[in-house]
């Protein structure tokens, strides 16, 4: 089963500046999903 990725925790680590690798590890999921998500919003 896929893992839900949380969006709004995503975005408020990139308004604070984080890197997508490290939002990656502190949420536990992929960079591409990561980046999946920057696309979208």
């Amino acid at each position: 089963m896929a893992r839900k990725i949380p969006v709004k925790l995503v975005m408020q680590y990139r308004d604070q500046g984080f890197s997508r690798n490290m939002i990656a590890k502190t949420q536990k999921v992929g960079r591409s999903s990561v980046s999946d998500v920057f696309q979208r919003a």
